[in-house]
């Protein structure tokens, strides 16, 4: 069976992909189309799982998702909000519309993390990227100030969710609606937590160096 993957930009956490690519049989064959962090999370994990994976370019009509599609592969969306808009980022959403209007149907795999949550984590986990593969003591401090400033906005958002934490955790318990509300305070700040711990110990050997 052949899966075809595409994402928002933002998604979140990229564990997600893991966990729905190692329920696929052996014989999947995955197809990461675009540029996204998804497809290349996606092209690691189904190599890790032995699966067979390829990364392409998605061209402007998205022929390398449509003609898969219908040869009978599935599509994967993952999907992030858009934290300005609070909707499905735009090029994702435009690609779930334009695979519908050719009776493709895919299988939509929504963070369960806010968008600006989604936002913050990507850019803290790009920075760090960017720490990583800085060449020369100019390239590294610029990356390493930037990392810096992104890593403190990224741990103010992560105090708002523990504040929110704090003060909701007596109210509505047992309302269905607030107490999925609360857990996703929770997996954002455990998200944010996680990204920030990734981000540290790159600057750390850095500064380190």
């Amino acid at each position: 069976m052949n899966i075809v993957i595409l994402g928002s930009r933002i998604f979140q956490p990229l564990t997600d992909i893991d966990a729905a690519l190692r329920e696929l049989p052996p014989d999947t064959t995955v197809i990461a189309c675009g540029a996204s962090p998804v497809c290349t999370r996606a092209v690691l994990a189904a190599t890790s799982f032995g699966l067979e994976a390829r990364h392409v370019t998605l061209s402007p009509d998205r022929r390398e998702a449509l003609e898969p599609a219908r040869a009978g592969a599935t599509v994967w969306l993952f999907q992030a909000i858009d934290p300005a808009t609070k909707q499905v980022t735009e090029g994702i959403a435009q690609i779930e519309a334009f695979l519908r209007a050719q009776g493709v149907t895919p299988r939509v795999f929504r963070s369960p993390l806010p968008g600006k949550a989604c936002d913050a984590i990507t850019r803290v986990l790009e920075a760090a990227e960017r720490v990583r593969d800085a060449k020369g003591d100019g390239r590294r401090r610029v990356a390493t100030v930037r990392a810096l400033k992104t890593a403190q906005a990224a741990a103010a958002l992560r105090e708002d969710y523990e504040r929110r934490l704090t003060e909701g955790m007596p109210i509505g318990v047992g309302d269905e609606a607030l107490d999925g509300k609360w857990l996703t305070w929770l997996a954002a700040y455990e998200q944010l937590s996680d990204a920030l711990g990734d981000v540290e110990l790159v600057l750390g050997e850095r500064l380190a160096a």
